[in-house]
């Protein structure tokens, strides 16, 4: 069911103006609100000291 209903204005100006401002690109990625352009397509590195790109840990030693 579809009810519709006349608008009338109280005032003939606004009562209340919300104004958004936003940052700019580069200090939003830098925040993490968006990707960078750098990051992009990249994925996470759990053990980023490892030098083969594998990011996995090594295997443990073998018990004797």
């Amino acid at each position: 069911m579809v009810t519709q209903v006349d608008f009338e204005r109280a005032t003939s100006y606004p009562q209340w103006v919300q104004r958004i401002e936003y940052d700019t690109y580069a200090h939003l990625a830098a925040q993490g609100v968006i990707p960078s352009e750098d990051r992009v397509g990249r994925h996470p590195r759990p053990f980023p000291s490892e030098t083969d790109g594998t990011g996995y840990v090594p295997d443990p030693p073998e018990e004797r």
